[in-house]
Parts: C-alpha cells; sequence; structure tokens
C-alpha cells in the first residue's frame, strides 16, 4: 500500500512540475504577439502532445505564421 502511495505521490509531483512549467512560460511570454494557432501548437508542445519533428516549414503551415528568411 505504501509504495501504490509513493507511486502516486511521485506521478503527481511530476504532473505539477509540469504545470508550473506551463505557467511560468505562459507568464513570461504573456505579451508577445502570437495568433490563436500559435499559442495552440506552443501548448501541445509544452504539453509533450506534439509527436515528430518540427521545422519552421511545419510551424509556418501549422500555425499560419509567415515564414521568416534568413537575410
Amino acid at each position: 500500500m505504501v509504495h501504490g502511495r509513493l507511486t502516486a505521490f511521485h506521478s503527481a509531483e511530476g504532473l505539477l512540475a509540469d504545470v508550473l512549467h506551463k505557467a511560468r512560460f505562459w507568464a513570461e511570454h504573456h505579451d508577445k504577439p502570437l495568433n490563436h494557432r500559435q499559442r495552440m501548437m506552443l501548448n501541445d508542445l509544452l504539453d509533450g502532445s506534439f509527436l515528430g519533428n518540427l521545422t519552421s516549414s511545419k510551424w509556418a503551415k501549422l500555425t499560419a505564421a509567415p515564414r521568416h528568411r534568413r537575410a
């Protein structure tokens, strides 16, 4: 029974750390000019729910953002 409680505690601790990380990120970047799709994509990345490699061209397509080009 104690082992199960420790496992639950560590799981909750990890979840809380993830939530606090996300909250700190958005507190720091709340004033950035992002569209709705960019915010959704960043939330997916912060949640770990985005699978695969993210390239600048994928970012532009998924978020409807213009692609930055090197000068």
